[in-house]
């Protein structure tokens, strides 16, 4: 390294160190740093000028050539006099080696070229010049930050120097929220200690809540009121519970019983910012029928979000399994819940779910059909129901029919499915009744049944034999 550079840098160390080292400046020269930068609106920044003894005179001019240049602030014996000096821009600064200090936050119009020009002890002038570089104000923030309720929130607003002032602004209410002022950080007045602004100007939030969620503002203030701001969109999500059925009252597995193949099923995920998605599927064949969801706003601005599905269980299964699952930003990835459907038996081992279609008697004097015990006392015989004579008679509000009865057909009035087996035979007999008139005694009555399963399928007719009353229906 050259002399030259060494020596720069023994003057850059000393400038630095604010120490005026003149014995190590030849007695004609001046030294200045040959270029200085600063940023947009900053102040109180000075340009150092060393020199060896004490000076007669030190002129700070701002100019191409120490001959054309203007005087900004001249130090002659201990006074100061310049426009510059009058109107409170610069001063002269003699106990950090005669530097001039700019007082006004410094704008574009004060980049140039400033020179030092000193009369020595000797009387000799001498002078050097900085290229000063006035860089436009850059402050760094988060466009956008998301947070999960509960979290702490940090955001960030990164200066280049310490401005005189510092504030952040909920921009929803225009509150101040956080502020500093000339070396003072003051207690926010929102958040219940919650908010505070840190010393690089970031400012904080601890245990977030969704009603923190806004967009917030880093204003900067020089000294002259000029100012800069960038925002932060803050976002707060808050992730939801477990999905459940409602059936199941918050398991995450469970099993139920069902009276009915349609039924409806929920499933229900609480708390949740953003929604959630929320599917319904089934493992078997059942029809399955999405209803539109509900949403429920919660005070701390989350929601409740549930999804109906009307279900029409398969006649080839008697159980399912059904599945709820969420995915989504606010859910714990994909999760899901489980809920096992068992439709309830019935007596006689008969679906539950069966259609009286048709209902034929008809009467005919002889049969190779047998007769039907049915009072199950192994006896052989038949069991009576009349007390005076073997009587039959049929009531179908038309009127009694005597001697030989003709065909009776009774055609139920539509109704909702009815359970059939001995349930459904007691629900026929109260229909019709059928009481006694004068039959031949080896009469045999055939009743025939038309049921409807729901298959669009008919079952198997049934057939019944009588000498003296009406046994219970058998298939």
């Amino acid at each position: 390294m050259g002399s030259i550079g060494i020596t720069f840098l023994v003057v850059t160390a000393v400038i630095y160190f604010g120490q005026v080292r003149s014995q190590l400046v030849p007695e004609d020269v001046v030294y200045t740093n040959p270029r200085a930068a600063f940023w947009e609106g900053q102040q109180i920044v000075s340009l150092p000028c060393l020199f060896r003894g004490e000076p007669i005179a030190v002129y700070w001019k701002k100019g191409a050539t120490v001959d054309t240049a203007e005087d900004l602030i001249v130090w002659y014996k201990g006074q100061k006099s310049g426009t510059r000096f009058d109107d409170g821009s610069v001063d002269i600064l003699v106990s950090q080696n005669y530097s001039l200090v700019f007082k006004q936050p410094l704008d574009f119009n004060m980049a140039g070229n400033y020179i030092c020009r000193v009369s020595n002890y000797k009387a000799e002038l001498h002078a050097n010049s900085t290229t000063v570089t006035v860089r436009e104000f850059q402050m760094q923030t988060t466009p956008r930050l998301t947070v999960l309720k509960g979290e702490t929130a940090s955001l960030p607003c990164k200066l280049p120097y310490t401005p005189y002032r510092v504030q952040w602004v909920d921009e929803s209410s225009g509150k101040v929220v956080a502020n500093y002022t000339d070396g003072t950080f003051h207690p926010p007045s929102v958040g219940n200690g919650r908010y505070s602004m840190e010393n690089d100007f970031s400012l904080t939030i601890s245990e977030v809540s969704v009603f923190d969620e806004a967009t917030l503002t880093c204003e900067v203030f020089a000294h002259d009121s000029k100012s800069w701001k960038n925002s932060t969109e803050l976002t707060v999500n808050a992730h939801g519970s477990h999905p459940s059925f409602d059936r199941c009252q918050g398991d995450k597995q469970c099993t139920k019983e069902v009276n009915n193949r349609d039924f409806q099923l929920s499933c229900t995920v609480h708390g949740a910012k953003p929604n959630v998605t929320i599917s319904l599927t089934g493992a078997g064949k059942s029809d399955l029928t999405l209803l539109p969801a509900s949403f429920e706003r919660r005070e701390d601005g989350s929601s409740d979000q549930t999804v109906y599905a009307n279900v029409s269980m398969s006649f080839e299964s008697s159980s399912e399994t059904f599945t709820c699952s969420t995915h989504g930003e606010a859910a714990h990835g994909t999760e899901s819940a489980m809920i096992t459907v068992i439709l309830k038996s019935v007596s006689d081992g008969v679906d539950e779910e069966v259609e009286l279609l048709n209902l034929d008697i008809e009467f005919s004097e002889e049969s190779d059909i047998d007769s039907y015990d049915s009072d199950d006392d192994d006896d052989g015989e038949v069991g009576e129901i009349g007390e005076e004579e073997n009587e039959l008679e049929v009531d179908d509000d038309q009127g009694d029919v005597g001697g030989m009865p003709r065909p009776y057909q009774h055609e139920p009035e539509p109704q909702q499915p009815a359970a059939a087996g001995q349930q459904g035979a007691q629900r026929l007999r109260q229909d019709k009744q059928i009481r006694s008139q004068p039959v031949p005694e080896d009469a045999v009555w055939t009743i025939t049944l038309e049921l409807n399963s729901g298959k669009d399928s008919k079952w198997p007719v049934f057939l019944v034999s009588y000498s003296k009353n009406l046994p219970t229906c058998f298939g």
